[in-house]
């Protein structure tokens, strides 16, 4: 996510929120923590979940040409691994695992990144 997803003056209010909780619980990062968790971890598990970083992402569809078709499939394993297949249409199945699907994601993606730049 780039630098202007995010405008300054929710950062000014969410350090100020952090500041105040930090000084009314006697400095303790675990009681600041306890309180800001449950509140971030829906914004955090959605992040981790999006695909790719963009750059990623955007380098395998570039190299793979306008033509080319993509498909995704994200299982999570009996170990409570993610895995993530993605499979080039016509050309071939990659496959990542994670401890998380985003840490799948990049991983398989990168993967088959490393395949095309090997046939060129």
């Amino acid at each position: 996510m780039d630098a202007t997803a995010f405008p300054k003056e929710l950062a000014d209010v969410m350090e100020a929120v952090i500041g105040a909780v930090y000084m009314d619980s006697g400095m303790s990062l675990e009681k600041v923590w306890s309180i800001l968790h449950p509140l971030l971890l829906p914004f955090i598990e959605m992040y981790i979940s999006e695909m790719p970083p963009p750059s990623l992402a955007i380098s395998l569809f570039e190299l793979a040409g306008n033509s080319s078709q993509f498909s995704t499939r994200l299982t999570i394993l009996g170990n409570g691994q993610h895995q993530c297949t993605i499979t080039h249409i016509g050309h071939g199945h990659y496959v990542g695992k994670g401890l998380s699907a985003y840490q799948a994601r990049i991983q398989a993606t990168q993967r088959a990144l490393d395949a095309l730049k090997k046939k060129d």
